[in-house]
């Protein structure tokens, strides 16, 4: 069972990203998800080694 707030409930998929051991962001799935710099991505990544559409989930 899934006892983290934090956390999406069990039944949902989602992609978590998590920094030593702290979630600093989290997306729940949906058709298309696009991860990366950009202010338009569903999952926003503040590192500048990473591009502005660094992937996109399908």
């Amino acid at each position: 069972m899934n006892t983290d707030s934090t956390l999406p409930p069990e039944n949902q998929d989602a992609v978590v990203v998590n920094r030593e051991n702290e979630i600093i962001e989290k997306a729940m799935l949906h058709h298309d998800i696009i991860i990366g710099r950009s202010s338009g991505a569903d999952l926003h990544l503040e590192d500048p080694n990473r591009s502005r559409i660094h992937a996109m989930l399908q």
